[in-house]
């Protein structure tokens, strides 16, 4: 289903975040069963990569609602007025940075944790 500038209700708020709440624990779940040392990782780069979202919102309007904010994304998703902000959590600087650090570090949990968040916001909403 296309949002065609409407806010989303709150169950499409909630089903976006048990999206990604749900590929992320599955992510931590397939790295754990692996072995695979600080697996808690794929949360920070997973789930918390988002805050810059949250960031820009309280700069850009100086409020501080969360929920507000996401529907501002949704629906600026679809008009792109703001096509322009800077996500920074969101850039190729770093996702280039994530890279260096999990290789740096051995820890293949952050890298995977935020190769599933883009994936999701880059593949999976263009699906909607």
């Amino acid at each position: 289903m296309r949002l065609e500038g409407k806010c989303p209700s709150g169950e499409q708020t909630m089903a976006n975040l048990a999206k990604h709440v749900g590929i992320t624990l599955g992510v931590y779940i397939v790295c754990l069963s692996a072995g695979m040392q600080h697996s808690y990782l794929v949360f920070l780069g997973g789930l918390l990569i988002d805050v810059d979202h949250y960031l820009w919102y309280i700069i850009k309007f100086r409020k501080i609602n969360i929920i507000k904010c996401y529907h501002f994304f949704q629906k600026d998703r679809i008009k792109k007025k703001y096509r322009n902000k800077l996500l920074i959590f969101h850039s190729r600087l770093m996702g280039v940075l994530i890279t260096l650090a999990s290789v740096y570090m051995h820890n293949a949990p952050l890298i995977l944790g935020y190769i599933a968040h883009i994936i999701i916001d880059e593949v999976w909403e263009e699906w909607q």
